[in-house]
């Protein structure tokens, strides 16, 4: 018997216990594996996920923090130049993160034509990537970003330069990360602007800059929209793995661990699925957002008064 699922039934008052074993056949192992690997990839991309929203909170936060240091901190000379660099740093380590996240999420989802969403349902496939092309065309700030992250891992650091402007009889302060699309050569602003649509390109051009804070949320709304498609499209696959997965015990009796599945002789896995539970703990946690062209952010309860 060289492929088979093992039974370990509590025997008596629950000192012993007996080994039985269910014989399967070739297409019933192989559906086995098919089902558990469902299930895993659903795991590894939902935790990426968590990591890159993570990641993109953090750097919201640092942001911040770097406003109010600008603000608060009374450089000037050289000590104004090292707290700069320092704030730099700590930005581009962190918009670093969102973009190489994001970029591991989206090679794992379709690299390729050979993604995770093929390990789970490939019927899914073509439909997830009518919804990625819809995302690309419909986000502009998205599609630059991906454009933006390539010329980032091989050339430059994305964040170079920074603005405080205070206009105090406006009650107006403001801190932004331009980026100066003029500073780039033909064949560099070339990559930047491909495939994006001739109008955004145009004002682009126009403008000669792109502020980077739109860019990662952009970024950010175009990859959380795609996760919301992969949910949908493979949840009933998910659902019919788990399931499956979840009826094994043939009613051998009271069980002293988890049933484990054995290939060609070999463990393949067991059958307990707490972990799973993880998963549809972070689908719940990172199931909604705002999108920053339809909200202000503010953390105040009215305006400021004049």
């Amino acid at each position: 018997m060289k492929n088979y699922i093992e039974y370990y039934i509590q025997e008596g008052d629950g000192q012993g216990y007996s080994i039985k074993a269910k014989e399967l056949t070739i297409d019933e192992a192989v559906e086995y594996q098919k089902k558990y690997k469902a299930l895993s990839r659903k795991f590894e991309i939902e935790n990426i996920f968590d990591v890159f929203i993570e990641e993109y909170k953090s750097f919201k936060g640092l942001l911040y923090e770097a406003q109010l240091s600008q603000e608060m901190d009374n450089h000037s000379g050289l000590s104004a130049n090292i707290e700069d660099h320092r704030t730099r740093t700590k930005l581009n380590v962190s918009y670093l993160g969102v973009l190489n996240t994001g970029k591991l999420l989206l090679d794992r989802l379709y690299y390729k034509n050979n993604g995770i969403i093929k390990k789970i349902d490939e019927s899914a496939f073509s439909e997830f990537i009518t919804e990625r092309i819809s995302v690309f065309n419909n986000n502009q700030l998205y599609a630059f970003a991906c454009n933006y992250r390539n010329i980032c891992q091989h050339k430059v650091l994305p964040i170079n330069r920074f603005s405080l402007y205070e206009n105090l009889k406006q009650n107006a302060v403001k801190f932004t990360i331009p980026l100066d699309l003029t500073s780039f050569n033909d064949k560099d602003r070339e990559q930047l602007f491909s495939k994006l649509d001739p109008d955004f390109k145009k004002f682009l051009k126009r403008e000669g800059k792109i502020d980077l804070n739109r860019v990662i949320d952009g970024y950010f709304e175009g990859i959380f929209d795609l996760m919301i498609s992969l949910r949908r499209l493979v949840k009933p696959a998910v659902n019919e793995a788990e399931n499956y997965l979840k009826n094994n015990d043939d009613n051998f009796g009271k069980q002293l661990k988890a049933p484990t599945l054995y290939i060609n002789e070999k463990e393949e896995f067991n059958f307990n699925f707490e972990w799973f539970e993880v998963a549809h703990f972070l689908e719940k946690k990172n199931s909604t957002y705002l999108k920053s062209s339809q909200v202000t952010r503010t953390q105040y309860i009215e305006e400021p008064r004049t």
